[in-house]
């Protein structure tokens, strides 16, 4: 009997990545682009295009067996999540297909099983907790509700703080100069650009960087920014894994996302998390290995109801 053929996908805004194993483990890889959420449109629906396209450009020689997918993108009720896995089931001719929430892929990628909160930082943020039997997450509310201490948190703090310093609200700061090199301007017409564009929040999320940059070179107005997105991802992470700190344990913590990756920080973060009794530690993997450890079902429990699936069904015909 031949060997199955299994996806994984990894797709968040910046790209999307797929690996597929072959036959007796050979390996093959694909990239293509992430994510651009528009208004308007409906959840999932945007990523689609994409896993399919680079499920695609791994040039398999048959349809895959099993597809497992974790990604920014994925809807929030299990209904959604099937549907979005019979879509995607049906467009790729698999066997079988996984969906669910990068969150959860990257505390499997980070974990491996074992208990711990992990903490996503990108231009959203997300702190999700599990022991392999329960799990608790806690923001991941988008960035009008939520994603305290996110690149989006950072930024909108980082341009508020540009436009007060213009307005004389606000101290002086560099972040001034840095805010009309992004927006094009510091004016009326910058403002409503940016209010009328289709993708305000991944513009405001991409001054993050410059915010960042500008902590690092001793801006007091942009390091006080830093170190509150510092605070607010630290709270997340000792809020998910609430139960375990009231029991007396010191979970394990791992910090993963693009914005994290910042020296200055993951620095503050590490502190911040230390002081609520979290133990900082190096994820052992990353979103992309949670697909894979996904696909093989060593999950446990705790993440059944933040998993859509979808399964090819033989119908019996009568004679």
């Amino acid at each position: 009997m031949a060997e199955p053929t299994v996806v994984a996908v990894d797709q968040g805004k910046s790209g999307t990545r797929a690996e597929a194993r072959v036959g007796s483990g050979a390996r093959v890889h694909s990239a293509g682009p992430g994510l651009s959420l528009t208004r308007g449109t409906p959840p999932g629906s945007s990523g689609v295009d994409a896993v399919v396209d680079a499920v695609r450009n791994l040039r398999l020689p048959q349809p895959p067996d099993l597809v497992s997918v974790g990604t920014t993108a994925a809807p929030g009720t299990q209904d959604e999540r099937h549907e979005l896995a019979e879509e995607l089931r049906a467009r790729l001719g698999a066997g079988r297909v996984l969906v669910t929430e990068d969150a959860v892929t990257a505390h499997l990628g980070a974990f491996r099983g074992a208990a711990g909160v992990v903490v996503s930082a990108g231009t959203g943020a997300i702190a999700l907790w599990s022991d392999g039997e329960t799990c608790a997450r806690v923001d991941g509310w988008g960035p009008i509700l939520g994603d305290h201490g996110s690149g989006s948190a950072m930024g909108v703090a980082g341009l508020r703080a540009a436009f007060a310093a213009v307005d004389g609200r606000g101290p002086a700061t560099t972040l001034t100069e840095q805010a009309r090199a992004h927006l094009g301007g510091l004016d009326l017409n910058a403002a409503r650009r940016l209010h009328g564009a289709a993708n305000p929040t991944e513009i405001v999320a991409e001054f993050a960087v410059a915010v960042l940059h500008a902590a690092e070179r001793g801006d007091v107005v942009a390091g006080g920014i830093v170190a509150r997105a510092a605070a607010d991802l630290a709270k997340s992470a000792a809020l998910a894994a609430a139960d375990a700190l009231g029991a007396g344990e010191h979970p394990r913590c791992c910090a993963v996302g693009q914005i994290m990756t910042n020296d200055l920080l993951r620095k503050a973060f590490t502190a911040a998390a230390t002081r609520h009794g979290l133990v900082v530690a190096e994820a052992r993997g990353g979103c992309l290995d949670g697909a894979k450890l996904l696909a093989a079902g060593e999950y446990g429990r705790a993440f059944d109801a933040l998993i859509g699936v979808a399964e090819y069904a033989e119908v019996a015909i009568a004679e």
